[in-house]
């Protein structure tokens, strides 16, 4: 026998069937994943026989009816999941169509794949199922993204809740409107927000005025906000695969020490490093809070205050490629450029007259 008949013996356990229940059960338990990031999008809907099927069997609320693996409330034939040339279709005239005012028909997508354990067999179904729960129905499509209240985070991008983004308005209201399906107890969010885009640009709406909105209308109950600087994704991949880590320490500083780049840090990785530069989203608390506190009505829940932090988002093909980055930049930048640079900043700081103000709260 040779050693890759072996292996592949040592790897293969046919009898799990055989062990008692309570020992497959909690074997399922282990084999829960971990935390999952879910990247939502608002799309468009234009199957109209499932929304007038929703209506004309009663579900006019957010209660859509729970379809079987293959069927539909219309026709009991079709897969009400989207197909990827319909996903295509969506994405390729989505800011055209939402943006007329007779498209009021909105769905909730994620490309981001069920849990396995949800189809591996009734056992581990049943176990999964205790987990994870369809949600983000509209009243005009049942919710098809299966998601963890307790571990998993909503990662949704600029594009989706840009308030200068013609789908914006459509997806705060869909998402209060949706958010009594159990939206309002979620507690971990990730933002993808558009550091490249001046003030200006956004209708002059700062992050914590989008925040603020997030807070009140959608989600009163986040614990953690999360705002992500920059993704780095290939196309094949899918959202199931995002990873986050801390911003790249040469932006830290910058966010610290108010500090430009070093002038033989040129051509690609300058325009990389502006496009995540940290200080352009950094959140001031006492502004969130007035704001908020200006924009609340009675009938409002009073939002908790999440803790923030920043993140670079990537997916699992472009690993190598931000590692590689953050590697260079070490190299780049030591502790005796750091020094250097602190004493140039004093010397500026003294030329603008603020003693102690740095350029990042300038700017």
């Amino acid at each position: 026998m040779s050693n890759k008949e072996i292996v592949a013996m040592e790897r293969t356990f046919t009898v799990f069937g055989l062990l008692p229940t309570e020992l497959r059960l909690r074997i399922w338990e282990f084999a829960i994943p971990g935390p999952r990031t879910i990247c939502l999008n608002l799309v468009p809907c234009k199957d109209e026989t499932r929304h007038m099927a929703i209506k004309d069997e009663g579900h006019d609320t957010l209660d859509a009816p729970e379809l079987r693996d293959g069927e539909t409330a219309a026709s009991g034939s079709a897969d009400p999941r989207p197909t990827q040339e319909d996903e295509s279709d969506s994405e390729s005239d989505y800011e055209e169509s939402i943006r007329s005012p007779f498209v009021t028909e909105v769905a909730f997508r994620s490309d981001c794949s069920p849990p396995s354990l949800l189809s591996v067999c009734q056992e581990s179904r049943a176990v999964a199922s205790k987990h994870y729960n369809k949600t983000f129905a509209t009243p005009y499509a049942p919710g098809n993204t299966y998601f963890d209240f307790d571990r998993d985070t909503i990662y949704v991008r600029y594009n989706t809740v840009s308030p200068n983004g013609a789908n914006y308005p459509a997806f705060i209201k869909e998402m209060f409107r949706v958010r009594e399906g159990g939206l309002a107890t979620i507690s971990r969010v990730a933002i993808l927000v558009r550091l490249d885009e001046p003030l200006s640009a956004r209708g002059g709406c700062s992050l914590e005025l989008l925040v603020s909105d997030i807070l009140l209308r959608v989600f009163p109950r986040l614990e953690k906000l999360t705002i992500v600087l920059a993704e780095w994704a290939a196309d094949q991949d899918d959202s199931s695969s995002v990873r986050f880590m801390d911003p790249i320490e040469y932006e830290e500083r910058i966010l610290n020490n108010g500090l430009f780049p070093p002038e033989h840090v040129s051509g690609q990785m300058q325009e990389e490093l502006d496009w995540n530069c940290l200080y352009y989203a950094k959140i001031r608390p006492e502004v969130l809070s007035h704001i908020i506190s200006q924009k609340m009505t009675a009938s409002d829940i009073p939002p908790l205050m999440p803790s923030i932090d920043y993140k670079l988002a990537f997916k699992d093909s472009e690993e190598e490629y931000i590692h590689s980055v953050r590697e260079r930049l070490r190299k780049i930048w030591g502790k005796g450029r750091n020094l250097e640079f602190k004493k140039k900043m004093v010397i500026i700081e003294k030329q603008m007259g603020a003693p102690g103000l740095s350029l990042a709260e300038v700017f």
